[in-house]
């Protein structure tokens, strides 16, 4: 049996005092921002709260049933830091009972490329004080983060024993305790796009070999190999692990395929393949970004979709509890609401989806959806830029929301996040 998310969101745009503006930011603080469509026509019935804010700046979406969510300009938004390059990124993040970790790659003055991990708590108060958890000669690149049984558990990719493998390290949960790094893979071929998936439980890693395959291994707490690994696919199928997550039942792979539709591969807990990949996609329209989360009850998958260039979309999947497909692909974003990049997370009995409202003025949009994945209500936070890579949303085990993005502007990524206090 599915249940329903009636969640909203109460946002308060204040002055960001100490925090540099958001890309785009011309109007942050604008006085006309207040109420409106708690329950628009294209996600619900009933009628507007008050009158829409203009089309030059963020629109700000709220109504009021039990379980709302807060977001306070000047105490939830942070940008923790900056890099001077201009590649797209993704920030990895987990969320623990009470905190949230992210980790994060930049360069330094010597144009060294490292890792860095910084704590934010759930409920209130400022990011603690950013670690560096690589200081080498090597590039340390494309972290991920889960939190496990024991703690943080991150993993990367670094070219320190000459080609491209996976490393790993721990942290304890009362802090970043560094462990030794832990090397994961061996090959003589350069790896790719590192994975890690964790219930707290189950823990495991999954990665790519161009050309090869893509290769998934259970992991301990500490990052230790637990058995064989497990080649998820045969040479040239393209399978990059894009999204990785949990099921009740196992894992969930999920990724874009050279034909443009967008896949999902179900896993036991042994990581076999449950059946044949299956497609989310009925037009082969994949922009290339998805993300899906699991559980007991069920789940979802957001991705992206070009129907018509340059037009960006939302689609999103429901899925069984074994990650199996339920019900059919349905449009997240509808009418002139665009968008990309989109994250997903559970809250409640339903979802909460954010991405990058494509639109004139690009903007970091937050649905809170029921357990069909019917717009309940909505939040537009802070302007954004159009580009930066996607975001994550992580909940922690207090029920607070997390959204982490980079923003490009120029040749500089801008690394933030906003927290959504949800007693």
């Amino acid at each position: 049996m599915r249940t329903f998310f009636y969640g909203a969101v109460v946002v308060a745009l204040t002055a960001c005092d100490g925090h540099p503006p958001p890309a785009g930011d011309v109007d942050a603080n604008r006085s006309d921002v207040g109420p409106v469509d708690a329950a628009r026509p294209d996600g619900g019935g009933g009628a507007d709260a008050g009158a829409d804010v203009g089309d030059t700046g963020p629109r700000i979406d709220s109504g009021v049933a039990p379980g709302t969510c807060r977001f306070d300009m000047a105490t939830d938004f942070f940008e923790i830091d900056y890099d001077l390059r201009s590649d797209v990124r993704r920030l990895a993040s987990a969320a623990g009972p009470t905190s949230f970790g992210v980790v994060f790659s930049k360069h330094d003055v010597s144009d060294r490329e490292d890792l860095y991990f910084v704590e934010i708590p759930s409920s209130a108060g400022p990011p603690l004080t950013t670690q560096q958890l690589t200081d080498d000669d090597f590039t340390d690149q494309s972290p991920v983060i889960a939190r496990t049984s024991a703690g943080w558990l991150a993993a990367w990719l670094s070219n320190r024993d000459g080609n491209v493998e996976v490393y790993s390290l721990a942290g304890a949960a009362s802090g970043w305790a560094i462990t030794p790094h832990r090397q994961t893979t061996t090959t003589s071929i350069d790896e790719t796009t590192p994975a890690l998936a964790s219930d707290g439980t189950r823990n495991a890693l999954a990665w790519a070999e161009p050309g090869v395959a893509t290769v998934a291994q259970p992991v301990d707490a500490s990052g230790a190999s637990l058995g064989a690994s497990v080649r998820l696919s045969p040479p040239g199928a393209g399978m990059i692990p894009t999204s990785f997550t949990t099921t009740d039942t196992g894992y969930l792979v999920g990724w874009l395929g050279p034909s443009g539709d967008v896949f999902v591969q179900p896993l036991q807990a042994t990581l076999a393949a449950i059946g044949d990949p299956l497609s989310l996609t009925v037009n082969h329209d994949g922009d290339g970004t998805i993300d899906a989360v699991g559980s007991p009850a069920g789940g979802a998958a957001v991705y992206g979709v070009v129907p018509a260039v340059p037009r960006h979309d939302v689609h999103g999947h429901l899925l069984q509890s074994d990650g199996m497909l339920f019900h059919i692909e349905q449009a997240i974003t509808i009418g002139e609401d665009t968008g990309t990049d989109a994250a997903i997370a559970i809250l409640g009995g339903g979802y909460v989806v954010a991405y990058r409202q494509s639109g004139v003025a690009p903007v970091l949009r937050v649905l809170f959806l029921d357990g069909a994945l019917q717009e309940v209500s909505r939040a537009d936070l802070v302007p954004m830029s159009a580009t930066g890579g996607p975001i994550t949303a992580r909940v922690s085990g207090d029920g607070n929301v997390l959204l982490t993005w980079s923003d490009l502007v120029g040749s500089v990524n801008h690394m933030r996040v906003a927290r959504l206090r949800c007693p």
